[in-house]
């Protein structure tokens, strides 16, 4: 899924991992991958942001996720970006993420939530 916030392009992979993950990774100002996709994982269980402004090429964040696959309440993915002040918030799972889109972005903090996100 694509869609325009602002003056950001999101793209979300929802259970899944794009084609070229390797070059969004390699490509992306900040890339991020946490509980990266093994033997262990499934690619079902991912998560995947692609975060840039309208003009560039290449992704200003990118952050791969895993989430339990499990259909509990709570424990879906979701973001939200707050373009005015250039704020990213997302969650997979039990995993929260917090991120500045400066040049380049940072991320804020990380934390937990115990019963999902």
């Amino acid at each position: 899924m694509r869609v325009q916030i602002g003056d950001y392009m999101v793209q979300v992979w929802m259970r899944s991992v794009p084609p070229y993950l390797t070059s969004l990774l390699e490509l992306s100002d900040l890339p991020e991958m946490f509980d990266a996709i093994g033997h262990s994982r499934r690619e079902d269980d991912a998560f995947c942001v692609s975060v840039s402004s309208q003009f560039q090429t290449w992704p200003s964040l990118f952050v791969v996720q895993q989430f339990s696959a499990q259909d509990i309440p709570g424990f879906a993915p979701g973001m939200l970006i707050v373009p005015e002040t250039r704020l990213v918030l997302m969650g997979a799972g039990e995993r929260l993420l917090a991120y500045r889109l400066d040049d380049p972005p940072v991320r804020l903090w990380e934390d937990t939530a115990d019963f999902g996100f």
